[in-house]
């Protein structure tokens, strides 16, 4: 049959005067030019073809062809026969390098160049340019328009070769058809001349049919419908009249795209109230998977069907299950839909949860970290079909890459490691089989041997660079988090390293491997199959060389970090294991994978097909024995809630003398603060909050407003007497030219929003319940301790409040002038900014009276100082005398 043939060359709209032109794009950008982020955005080329300069002031660049003033250049010079390359990345930057506002989609789109009077369209791809490809420039050469044989942004283009037809519309998946119904496949194509479909139903083979068409653009055809337990698979070729050739899907790249759409036949008897993993593999490649081998295989999930999917085996221990897990690669052209409204991801995990009789381990643990606020992955069980069939429970866990830190609130472009056997001990620099690098692969490990290096040094100088180096907050919420799921598996492994490498360049721990949780432990005497559940220990890590030096050095090296991790830990077990939150999950898990509702659950099914196992023997036994250690989900969940639970209880509240009361009225004081750093640069300014309860006292989700505004983080503990430095930007904080700046084991938080103004502003601190803790108005009327910071008068290199306030040491002994004839004279800032000063007396250094002295004069000086002079009590005996500096 022949169709109407539209020739792309009338896509192409020529201009009438000199003008611009969309020259090339690349629309899947992997490998050929990196932007000034070093990321493979998308790109646009635009020439200027004229003989004279051509100012693009004005002109818009868009993607959609109702919104053609979508993105507007800045004034830039093209002149004659230039080339001009815009990123379209979505940064919207039109200063320095271009970069639109927008992404291109290598699925095809609209794209054009638009005059200034938004418009006029200048060039265009008409409705939608045909599908890209990896690395491929698409653009106008001798040739005529399309597919460039070498791409050459920023020059002239070389040969290339015409699209074929243009698939518009096309069915890519739709309503899952009854059993034996039929299906209607349509497509709307462009210049095609005949247009075939092929199909396969379930595992058959490939079948050829042509599509039928009453005007050249519309086809359809309609196809025989399948079994049960069926998958319907197809795709499109159109070939036009001078025999060019479209494939939909393009499937480019076996080993990295899609060849098939598809839809599964309905199946009634996939009846669960979780969701539904619908996975189809033949018989020859499930075998070579389950003999470690890689395979691809199609899979359904959420009304999507994902093509030439690639599955690996995963684990160490579980590797040899019978009931196995799985690794999933999804292909570049097709990226896994794992939850409504989320990004998708390339990988995930299909973990196994055979050792795990409560199903409710992996699931919970990482969602009692993420709800910590531990920058963790998604973790969920779901129902797996392998074929139309049952084939068991298992959790859908997200994979690490920079996909995830993304989602997870850290920096995609950081530097995430897998630990695979490492301790940070000074051996392991230069050996490069302790960790697997999961970004920035390309980059080798010398900023993980520079954390070795720094953490393994003598004396102050590791803390001062754990202090700068380490994000303490992320990594002191990760351990004792860890705590509260009582993590069993974390030592020289089972851990990730994220290091902020674009940003304040700082460290921190984060988890992974959280199926030994909840008393489960990998013990001596019985390996991965110990049914005991274990409550006592725990609630720090051990000391070993097995455990992390950074982990041993947080917890035992410093009592101040050591105070942190504690109080952390009683407010996540009071969270989670003094409440009833682990009975209310353990019971919402259980409901949705052993539902009244439905018989037999998934649960049930699940040791219908793989059976139990007994205490220290991983042989499956079926389902149906009479023996003790064969648990049902309903009986392991109870041995987590009345066997484990109160004697976790009971260790941490009771065996744990380290972990710290309750503490009902924190009081966390707004102190020092910098709005006018002596280096004129404002990132240096900072603002300290002090401590001034008996105990560490949790700030996590504390907000400090007014002035400046930020929410603590999660996991951000004051010690103590201790304070805490709040920063526009760490790095700069760190660089101080005055004290508190970098090595001197300040704990430093960042960054904030805004600055401190000179002319003075008001703070305030509301703790996470929005509870007003301290208000704080500055004047700004002159340095200090409002100011510059702290001064070092005396040169004891320990700059002080006292120095400032009194304009003498705080340190030396007779600093202050000793009493005349029962009276006394000090000097003290006029202007002490919201401070005062309190004089106290003893006659034996032991009891003391405030105030209990008379003013008799007070001489403002033209230095800033007042001269005070009082009248001292018992004047005819010794007197002690001290001098106490409180903000008002």
């Amino acid at each position: 049959m022949r169709g109407v043939w539209v020739s792309l060359f009338l896509l192409w709209a020529f201009p009438v005067v000199a003008t611009p032109v969309i020259s090339e794009f690349m629309a899947a950008n992997e490998t050929t030019l990196a932007d000034e982020d070093g990321d493979f955005s998308d790109w646009i080329e635009i020439s200027n073809s004229a003989d004279q300069p051509l100012d693009l002031a004005g002109y818009y660049l868009t993607d959609n062809s109702q919104v053609l003033n979508r993105w507007v250049f800045p004034s830039v010079i093209l002149d004659p026969g230039e080339w001009l390359v815009v990123f379209a990345s979505g940064k919207d930057r039109d200063l320095g390098e271009l970069h639109t506002d927008f992404k291109l989609s290598a699925g095809g789109e609209y794209l054009a160049l638009v005059l200034p009077d938004g418009m006029t369209v200048v060039t265009d791809f008409g409705e939608r340019y045909p599908p890209q490809f990896e690395d491929v420039g698409y653009g106008v050469g001798e040739f005529g328009i399309g597919y460039l044989d070498v791409s050459s942004p920023g020059s002239a283009n070389g040969t290339g070769r015409l699209p074929g037809p243009l698939f518009l519309e096309y069915r890519n998946g739709g309503d899952r058809p009854a059993v034996a119904e039929t299906l209607d496949v349509t497509a709307i194509v462009s210049g095609a001349e005949d247009v075939t479909l092929f199909y396969r139903v379930g595992f058959g083979p490939e079948e050829a049919v042509a599509m039928n068409s009453v005007d050249g653009s519309n086809y359809s055809v309609t196809i025989p419908g399948g079994a049960v337990r069926d998958v319907i698979r197809w795709r499109f070729v159109a070939q036009d009249i001078d025999g060019r050739i479209t494939k939909e899907p393009p499937f480019a790249n076996p080993l990295d795209s899609h060849q098939y759409y598809g839809v599964p036949v309905a199946n009634p008897d996939a009846e669960s109230l979780a969701e539904v993993f619908e996975w189809f593999i033949n018989g020859n490649d499930y075998a070579r998977l389950t003999s470690f081998q890689k395979v691809r295989a199609g899979l359904y999930y959420l009304g999507e069907f994902y093509d030439n999917v690639e599955f690996g085996p995963r684990g160490q221990s579980t590797l040899f299950f019978d009931k196995k897990g799985f690794n999933i690669d999804f292909n570049k052209t097709q990226r896994f839909r794992w939850k409504e409204g989320e990004p998708r991801v390339r990988d995930i995990n299909l973990v196994t949860n055979w050792g795990d009789k409560a199903k409710v381990r992996n699931e919970m643990a990482y969602e009692i970290l993420r709800e910590s606020g531990v920058p963790t992955h998604f973790a969920f069980s779901v129902r797996v079909q392998r074929n139309g069939q049952f084939f068991g429970s298992a959790d859908l866990v997200e994979d690490a890459d920079d996909i995830y830190l993304d989602r997870a609130g850290l920096d995609r472009d950081g530097t995430l490691y897998k630990a695979v056997n490492t301790s940070l001990r000074l051996e392991d620099i230069g050996n490069t089989n302790i960790v697997r690098k999961m970004t920035r692969e390309e980059e080798g490990l010398e900023d993980l041997d520079a954390l070795i290096a720094g953490i393994n040094q003598d004396g102050s100088a590791r803390w001062d660079y754990i202090f700068d180096q380490v994000d303490l907050p992320t990594t002191i919420n990760t351990l004792a988090g860890l705590v509260v799921i009582m993590q069993t598996d974390m030592g020289a492994k089972n851990y990730y390293l994220y290091h902020d490498t674009e940003g304040d360049g700082r460290w921190s721990i984060l988890p992974w491997d959280l199926d030994l949780t909840f008393g489960r432990d990998f013990t001596s005497r019985a390996g991965y199959f110990d049914r005991n559940l274990f409550t006592e220990g725990f609630t720090e890590f051990s000391e070993s060389f097995n455990t992390s030096v950074l982990v041993e050095e947080l917890l035992r090296g410093n009592p101040r970090t050591r105070e942190m991790f504690f109080r952390r830990l009683r407010t996540l077990s009071d969270r989670f294991i003094a409440s009833e939150y682990i009975p209310e999950r353990t019971q919402e898990q259980l409901a949705r994978l052993s539902p009244a509702s439905i018989f037999p659950g998934d649960a049930l099914r699940d040791s219908f097909l793989w059976g139990t196992w007994y205490d220290a023997d991983p042989v499956p036994k079926v389902w149906n024995t009479t023996h003790p250690d064969a648990e049902t989900m309903e009986r392991a969940s109870d041995r987590i809630n009345l066997e484990w639970l109160p004697m976790r209880r009971i260790e941490i509240y009771s065996n744990t003398p380290d972990l710290p009361d309750s503490l009902e009225s924190p009081e966390i004081r707004i102190g020092a603060l910098d709005f006018d750093p002596i280096s004129d640069d404002q990132d240096q300014e900072y603002v300290e909050l002090i401590n001034q309860s008996p105990t560490a006292v949790d700030v996590s989700g504390w907000l400090v407003d007014g002035a400046v505004k930020i929410t603590l983080p999660s996991g951000a503990v004051i010690p103590s007497g201790d304070s805490l430095f709040l920063s526009p930007d760490v790095v700069a904080f760190q660089s101080r030219d005055l004290s508190p700046s970098g090595s001197e084991q300040r704990f430093v938080i960042g960054p904030y929003s805004g600055h401190l103004a000179a002319e003075g502003e008001t703070l305030e601190l509301y703790d996470a319940e929005g509870v007003l803790r301290d208000s704080h108005t500055y004047s700004g009327a002159s340095k200090g301790f409002n100011g510059d910071s702290r001064q070092d008068l005396d040169g004891d290199g320990i700059k002080a409040i006292l120095e400032w306030a009194l304009g003498s040491s705080d340190r030396a002994y007779n600093a202050l002038p000793a009493p005349v004839g029962g009276h006394f004279t000090y000097s003290v800032q006029s202007n002490l900014n919201g401070f005062s000063v309190h004089m106290e007396t003893s006659l034996d250094l032991q009891d003391w009276q405030r105030n209990q002295v008379n003013e008799l004069s007070r001489v403002t000086g033209e230095d800033g100082f007042d001269r005070v002079t009082v009248d001292l009590p018992h004047s005819d005996s010794i007197c002690f005398v001290r001098l106490m500096l409180e903000r008002e």
